[in-house]
């Protein structure tokens, strides 16, 4: 389970003494909380914190129940105080390889922190680059691809921390309910509400065709996408057409977000959108 708890005592009491908010915690095996803002500690949990120095806000925590104790270890981290790394053993959990799970925290852009710290959230996905690059050591792909800005849009794409709307959704202000982050390019042009998720900006969206047909990118699923990024199945000149059109795409979708908030979109299309 993954849960922004957005401040465990934000509303003066504990959330942790709450019952209602134990029983729902406790259901998960393993969970990852944002926001935590202080060192978190549940009976019969092993906890792994990481909190902001000199600030109140923030802090990522992971906790595993007692009985998984033997099968995860935490991971020195110095990139970055906001995130927190665990490895799940190979052996304990019957995998093929180990296994790192990375809870990480974003500040809103509005946020009294960024304001502060305005490069936060670029050292925080620099960090993220370099954390991947060292525990994926053995992962072949990220030693080939030598180009810093591709390699860091295909660790974004691994870890779901882009610029898609089914994540940027969950950092606006309210909450935009995960079914309705429509890809505002399929709403507005062929009045279709598709998710804007991984599997429809680089499979389905027409926003993105030019950039497929360029790499000769056409995976038909999200199990082909994987298979092209296999170790098992790796061709470095397959690989680097494939880490440079995910590049392309999220960058065209950054491009466009801004451009749909823009008062040009508003003048060219007659439509008002509030995202």
């Amino acid at each position: 389970m993954s849960w922004n708890i957005q401040d465990s005592t934000g509303d003066g009491s504990n959330k942790f003494e709450n019952n209602e908010f134990l029983t729902i915690l406790k259901q998960a095996n393993i969970l990852c909380l944002q926001e935590t803002k202080k060192q978190v500690k549940i009976e019969g949990y092993l906890s792994f914190n990481s909190n902001r120095k000199n600030s109140r806000s923030g802090g990522v925590c992971i906790l595993a129940e007692n009985d998984l104790r033997k099968g995860v270890s935490c991971v020195p981290c110095s990139e970055s105080d906001d995130i927190i790394v665990v490895k799940l053993d190979k052996n304990f959990f019957k995998l093929d390889f180990d296994l790192f799970l990375v809870c990480y925290y974003i500040s809103p852009a509005y946020s009294s922190y960024v304001k502060k710290y305005p490069d936060c959230t670029a050292k925080t996905f620099s960090a993220l680059d370099t954390l991947c690059i060292r525990l994926r050591q053995k992962e072949a792909y990220l030693r080939i691809i030598k180009i810093p800005d591709v390699r860091k849009s295909l660790t974004r794409f691994h870890i779901s921390c882009h610029n898609l709307y089914i994540e940027r959704g969950r950092y606006e202000t309210p909450l935009v309910p995960r079914e309705e982050r429509w890809c505002t390019y399929c709403f507005f042009s062929k009045g279709l509400k598709p998710i804007e998720d991984e599997s429809h900006v680089l499979i389905d969206c027409l926003l993105y065709s030019s950039v497929r047909e360029k790499f000769n990118f056409h995976p038909q699923n999200i199990v082909d996408l994987v298979g092209l990024l296999s170790n098992k199945t790796l061709d470095p000149t397959t690989l680097t057409a494939t880490a440079r059109a995910i590049h392309s795409i999220l960058s065209v979708n950054e491009n466009f977000t801004a451009y749909y908030k823009s008062p040009d979109f508003h003048s060219n299309t007659g439509q008002c959108i509030m995202l």
